[in-house]
């Protein structure tokens, strides 16, 4: 919800739906809620304790000892760092989740004209431009029957 900051006033939209999807006081939700279970001694919540904790002290390591921050600070007028924290690890985890469960859609609604309508009418119609190519079907990337037998 912070994008406007250094983007403009092109960018507040995408604020303001972040912040009505509530990305990082849900990770922030997440992040305690890990600690309460790691703390209680579920194994699981120890896993990913340790790693943002680890996944933390790696990138704000790096940022201190780096000659010059990445170029993306440069560009964005983004000074200084602020330290990373694990909420930050979970809410991008929550934004790029966020953005996958749009691209399947494409995926499924091909694949169930595949069924319906035949190859060719679900290449007619799912075309996206000329020259991209055909999209997927959910059965081209494997052998489903062989992915369950195992």
């Amino acid at each position: 919800g912070r994008l406007s900051e250094f983007a403009g006033e092109k960018a507040v939209e995408v604020d303001i739906m972040a912040r009505q999807i509530n990305f990082y006081n849900n990770a922030k939700e997440d992040w305690e809620l890990i600690q309460g279970l790691n703390e209680k001694g579920d194994a699981d919540a120890r896993q990913a304790y340790v790693a943002l904790v680890g996944y933390t002290e790696g990138v704000n390591w790096a940022v201190k000892h780096a000659a010059k921050l990445p170029v993306e600070f440069a560009l964005t007028g983004q000074s200084p760092f602020r330290e990373w924290n694990p909420v930050d690890s979970i809410a991008i985890s929550r934004i790029l989740a966020f953005g996958m469960c749009f691209g399947a859609g494409h995926v499924i609604l091909r694949q169930a004209m595949h069924d319906v309508l035949g190859e060719e009418a679900a290449k007619e119609w799912t075309r996206t431009s000329s020259g991209m190519g055909d999209g997927p079907t959910a059965s081209d990337s494997c052998d489903v029957e062989a992915v369950y037998k195992r």
